[in-house]
Parts: structure tokens; C-alpha cells; sequence
């Protein structure tokens, strides 16, 4: 946290301090109780401030001490990205699948020239209307031109 959060804590923690002082010292006046010794009044209220903002600190510390922790795991997960562009961590199959050649490239021409995972999404290119080559990919842009 900020230092300003802990400059806020610690403000917020004296002025309800000085004003319960301030409300006890009336509430003795009007009573009738007799002399207040506000130095030691006074002393009480620092004490229980200090104890409340050592507190405060004791769970600043901890919460920062969490985040840092998540920063790091962050940062790992960032890192391990950034090594592994291009390919996929995550699962290893994929990226044997993707530098295989495609098992049907022998018997069935369309096949020729694409990979294992190539192979496996063929169908959904198909049924969706890809275009499979770049020849073709080039045809369908010559004809959205002329149109």
C-alpha cells in the first residue's frame, strides 16, 4: 500500500483518538466527577492509537507481502509465454501434431503439403467453406474484386 493509505490510516485512527478525549473530558465535566488528569487521559489515547495503527500496518504488510507473491507468479506465467511464441505450452500434442505431415497426404491429393493438426480441422474447414489452398484463397479474392 501507498504510504499516503497508511498516512490516512494513522490520521483517521489519532482524530478518533483526540475525539473521544474530547468526549470524555465533557461527559466527566458534566457530571460533576471532579478533575480530569488529561495527561493521562492523553497518554491512554496514544497507546490504543499506536496499538491500532501497528495493527493496520501488521495487515498492509501482509496484503502487500500477497500481492508481490501474485506479481511473481504473474511474471512467471508472462515469461514462459514470451519463450514459448508462437507455439502452445499447454499442450504439447498439438505442437507434435502440427509438425507431423498429415496422415492421408499419400492417398488423397487434397491432403498433400498439411500437417497431422491441418489434417484434424480439415473437416470443419470444409463443411464451413474455407478455402483449403492458397490458389484457392487467391480465386475467391480475383472475385470479390470483379464484383
Amino acid at each position: 500500500m501507498k504510504k499516503s493509505t497508511m498516512g490516512m490510516i494513522a490520521g483517521s485512527t489519532a482524530l478518533v483518538s483526540a475525539g473521544t478525549v474530547m468526549a470524555v473530558k465533557k461527559y466527566q465535566e458534566k457530571s460533576g466527577n471532579g478533575s480530569v488528569n488529561s495527561n493521562d487521559m492523553m497518554e491512554k489515547v496514544k497507546t490504543g492509537a499506536s496499538k491500532t495503527m501497528q495493527k493496520a500496518k501488521t495487515v498492509i504488510d501482509k496484503q502487500m507481502e500477497m500481492m508481490n507473491k501474485e506479481k511473481q507468479m504473474i511474471d512467471q506465467a508472462d515469461t514462459k509465454m514470451q519463450e514459448g511464441k508462437g507455439s502452445s505450452n499447454l499442450d504439447p500434442t498439438i505442437q507434435k501434431k502440427d509438425k507431423i505431415a498429415s496422415p492421408d497426404a499419400p492417398e488423397d491429393e487434397a491432403e498433400k503439403g498439411l500437417t497431422g493438426l491441418d489434417h484434424e480441422y480439415r473437416s470443419e474447414w470444409v463443411a464451413n467453406g474455407f478455402p483449403q489452398t492458397h490458389r484457392e484463397m487467391e480465386r475467391l479474392e480475383e472475385e470479390d474484386d470483379r464484383k
